[in-house]
């Protein structure tokens, strides 16, 4: 049995919190997993998710705090549980992977880098924080090539990468979501782009498009799925002001935060991703899987999950015009749309499968402690 124990900052519905759990309950039995939380959650979590697959979940003690207690804290709890592997899915937490599993005698130490390396959280640490969290691991995990490449100009060896693309699982066929409680009618069709309120997913962009897009179009709505940030106040209040400036109140509709995804997807004609930077978006692997073409910003990892033309649009970042373009020819044309939602689907039965995911990560561990001659 291979024991591992995985890093997190916090599990509460985000990207990588949802790559964790789905890859940690597609593992075959012959791995035994724990996840330790650094931080609370805001929303809802996936703790109950994961101990029903069969994964412990730790949480830091709150009185836990600052760099030297939680690695102290760390290197003890690791000497007890004395795991073949440690491995970080969070980047600011690699330097707790690498440095308190060395202390421990763990045989592989990984950490993960899932956006930008040129992020503004990213950029915001000095120099010896950055390097620290690139190379305090033996290998680092990313979810696209492009991450890798950032990794190689950096100065991280390929050899100490590892591509492990974000995967999903396909949703049990469910009712497209009833929007009349926000003024949709079932009759009229729907763009939406989901994701939480911060600078970084660039909805005033969405905005100004969908200015173009509704100007001419009286059957169509759009819609703006995700949380405001509560680091980002400001954000959720500008993408207000934005939709109030183009009199587009009542057609640009704000959804908050939503439960019920799978069903806000499969009621969409089209999903917008504008974001400036992102690694792998788990919510365009879920449109393909829904069967919704998607028009996204040409970046990071997004061109590894879309193809041009295919299953859907790729735009060039902030051009509003092509965005507005895109989303107009997928409202006009049925057979398009129609053939866009079938690659899609194929496109996540043949190469996005979350059995596929954790299949390459388990013989990756299983090599590493090979070679390492240290398997337990």
């Amino acid at each position: 049995m291979t024991s591992v124990v995985h890093m997190i900052n916090h599990l509460g519905y985000g990207g990588s919190e949802r790559q964790l759990f789905l890859v940690l309950s597609s593992f075959d039995p012959g791995f035994s997993h724990r996840v330790v939380v650094f931080n609370p959650s805001p929303g809802r979590v996936y703790d109950e998710a994961l101990e029903a697959a069969g994964v412990e979940v730790c949480r830091l003690p709150a009185q836990c705090r600052g760099v030297r207690r939680r690695l102290i804290y760390l290197a003890r709890r690791l000497r007890s549980w004395r795991p073949d592997v440690v491995h970080s899915w969070t980047v600011h937490d690699n330097p707790y992977a690498g440095l308190a599993g060395l202390w421990a005698g763990v045989p592989v130490r990984w950490g993960s880098l899932r956006g930008s390396l040129h992020s503004e959280g990213l950029r915001r640490q000095g120099r010896l924080a950055r390097g620290t969290m690139l190379r305090s691991v033996q290998r680092i995990v990313v979810n696209s090539r492009e991450l890798e490449e950032q990794l190689v100009t950096a100065g991280v060896p390929r050899s100490k990468t590892l591509l492990l693309p974000n995967c999903v699982r396909p949703q049990a066929a469910c009712e497209p979501a009833d929007l009349t409680d926000l003024g949709i009618s079932a009759a009229e069709k729907v763009v939406g782009i989901v994701g939480n309120l911060r600078a970084v997913k660039n909805h005033g962009l969405f905005v100004r498009a969908m200015t173009r897009v509704l100007s001419d179009r009286t059957d169509c709505r759009a819609l703006i799925v995700g949380a405001p940030s509560s680091s980002e106040p400001e954000t959720a209040a500008g993408i207000v002001a934005e939709i109030e400036r183009r009199g587009l109140s009542g057609r640009v509709i704000l959804a908050g935060f939503r439960d019920d995804v799978p069903s806000i997807l499969e009621r969409l004609s089209v999903l917008c991703l504008t974001s400036r930077s992102e690694g792998q978006p788990n919510v365009v692997l879920e449109a393909l899987a829904a069967g919704v073409p998607v028009v996204a910003c040409r970046v990071g990892g997004v061109p590894e999950l879309v193809d041009d033309g295919v299953e859907g649009f790729l735009v060039a970042p902030e051009d509003e015009a092509a965005l507005a373009s895109a989303v107009g020819r997928l409202l006009d044309d049925e057979e398009l749309t129609a053939r866009m939602r079938d690659a899609g689907r194929r496109r996540v039965s043949r190469d996005l499968g979350c059995g596929k995911a954790a299949g390459l990560l388990g013989q990756a561990y299983v090599d590493a402690l090979t070679a390492a001659g240290a398997r337990r």
